[in-house]
């Protein structure tokens, strides 16, 4: 399944994946879609040069969920996961995530 929720949208969407049982926050990243904004986006989604995508699963009931939130153009910034998935601040969920991309940071 994959999921489209506007910024405002985001975390109350992954927060009701983790109360219905996705434990696991397995990936997080950033996008740069600098060359691709004619990419394929569902109806009423409207494409932004920077995307965020989370991936979430839960064991117990063998489901993988892909949530992909629009994070702008000019300054890319979406909330924060830390209070929902500790293990993100860790690893990826840190204003470098498009350093590799970009000379543009986010803030997730």
């Amino acid at each position: 399944m994959c999921c489209f929720p506007t910024r405002d949208r985001y975390v109350e969407l992954v927060a009701s994946f983790r109360a219905d049982g996705f434990e696991m926050c397995v990936d997080l990243c950033g996008v740069d879609y600098l060359e691709h904004f004619g990419r394929w986006l569902p109806e009423g989604v409207e494409g932004t040069r920077f995307e965020v995508v989370v991936n979430l699963l839960s064991l117990s009931k063998k489901e993988r969920v892909r949530v992909r939130v629009q994070a702008g153009n000019d300054a890319p910034e979406v909330d924060s996961l830390f209070e929902l998935y500790p293990g993100p601040k860790r690893w990826s969920e840190r204003p470098s995530t498009f350093s590799a991309f970009s000379s543009r940071t986010i803030r997730i």
